[in-house]
């Protein structure tokens, strides 16, 4: 599968920013979000949450056209994240700076716990490079991690709450054992999953 650099995805924001006739907003999760985090990182689509139906149609419109490389869209309907995600939205530094469309991702903490919830090795990996380009904060993690992770569930407005335990977690020493360590600490009910 094809993978996306960091400048093609601006680039297609650009271009859907360029089609539209009026304010959209995307809030973007995933590979394409870490990629505004980690500048090496590469991905194989956009995936994105919530209503974007603005956004749906002008990237629509882009895939007629020859000239714009046109990303694979996914919404997802089913995702985990902490409590108080919905509060802490920030906007995607795309360049060059849109018009109309405003790219919202995680804030990084949130990012990171939304990949390692995945538990698969490229997710973590995607954790781990972002980390290194700006260090993630074990205190916020654990904090957050504690307040619990939630599922998002495909019947609107319905949330379930899970809990996780908080022993466990402890400074594990360097920042990839630490990350590692979060994985371990019994928040990442994924973490044994194969990958697909």
């Amino acid at each position: 599968m094809r993978k996306f650099a960091p400048v093609e995805l601006n680039a297609f924001f650009a271009a859907g920013d360029a089609e539209l006739t009026a304010p959209a907003t995307v809030k973007v999760i995933g590979g394409s979000a870490l990629s505004f985090y980690a500048p090496e990182h590469s991905t194989n689509d956009i995936d994105y949450v919530e209503n974007a139906a603005l956004f749906e149609e002008a990237c629509a419109r882009l895939a007629l056209e020859k000239s714009v490389v046109v990303l694979p869209l996914q919404r997802v309907a089913v995702h985990q994240g902490p409590e108080g995600l919905d509060e802490r939205w920030e906007i995607a530094p795309v360049t060059p700076p849109l018009k109309r469309l405003t790219v919202l991702i995680p804030e990084r903490h949130d990012l990171a716990l939304l990949k390692i919830s995945r538990g698969f090795s490229h997710d973590l990996e995607g954790v781990y490079q972002f980390h290194r380009v700006q260090p993630l904060e074990l205190k916020t993690l654990v904090e957050r991690a504690a307040e619990g992770i939630r599922t998002l569930d495909p019947e609107p407005g319905k949330v379930v709450s899970a809990r996780v335990k908080s022993a466990g977690w402890r400074n594990c020493g360097e920042p990839h054992e630490q990350l590692f360590c979060i994985r371990d600490a019994g928040l990442m009910h994924g973490s044994e999953r194969a990958e697909t």
